[in-house]
């Protein structure tokens, strides 16, 4: 009965239309970047919210086990899509945290945009993740 209605609901979300995105800038490792952009030329793009505490030694727990596992994303490349991390903290700390866990991920802050909230990840509300369609520089989610 179960695997029933998880099916009746996952037909659901697929019926569900594509709602397009504002033109959000997120910061990189080089600074300010369109959500477009990150895309890396590529049709999909999955982000993970990652829950973060400012100024924290170790961030959430089950972000970091979670996100560490993916140490190959290469193979995303055969299904046009790529897989990145947004935090609402300060970028440098971020990218410290980034390297101090051996995390290998690209890692994007939402802290100067209403990115994270707006996909339902605000600051204090736990993690996220959410599927991107880019149609050329139009971001579906």
């Amino acid at each position: 009965a179960a695997t029933r209605e998880l099916d009746a609901i996952a037909a659901q979300r697929r019926r569900l239309p594509m709602v397009e995105m504002p033109d959000y800038t997120l910061i990189g490792a080089d600074g300010p970047i369109r959500l477009v952009d990150v895309f890396g030329g590529r049709a999909q793009l999955v982000v993970y919210n990652h829950m973060w505490s400012d100024g924290a030694e170790w961030q959430c727990g089950g972000c970091t086990g979670y996100t560490s596992q993916f140490t190959r994303l290469d193979f995303l490349d055969n299904y046009d899509a790529r897989f990145v991390i947004v935090t609402a903290g300060p970028i440098g700390e971020a990218l410290a945290y980034r390297d101090k866990v051996g995390n290998r991920m690209d890692w994007y802050s939402s802290s100067d945009s209403p990115f994270a909230a707006d996909v339902d990840a605000a600051p204090g509300t736990g993690f996220g993740v959410n599927v991107f369609l880019r149609d050329g520089d139009t971001v579906y989610r």
